[in-house]
């Protein structure tokens, strides 16, 4: 599923951070039935630890319901990212 483009773009940047938007999908849990899984499964794992070894966060924002909700509902609404009918349901929220 391709990004969301929004003013011909489709990488964003916010207060230093990098992002894009995507419709919402419905994703599965990997099958874990064979090594072969597992072992993908723990590499991928690895590789996360091993980003967040070489650089830390130099600034880490509290996730909060603020932050996670009402703040970043606020933020979206503020920008001419939906059609009107989603708006209407994010408001409902």
């Amino acid at each position: 599923m391709p990004p969301i483009k929004h003013a011909g773009k489709t990488l964003h940047e916010h207060e230093g951070y990098r992002f894009a938007l995507s419709e919402r999908r419905g994703g599965r849990w990997p099958e874990l039935g064979t090594s072969e899984d597992r072992e993908w499964l723990g590499d991928s794992w690895g590789d996360l630890h091993a980003v967040g070894w070489h650089s830390r966060f130099r600034r880490a924002p509290t996730l909060d319901s603020q932050e996670l909700g009402a703040r970043a509902v606020n933020e979206v609404l503020a920008g001419d990212w939906l059609p009107p009918h989603l708006r209407l349901e994010l408001r409902k929220q």
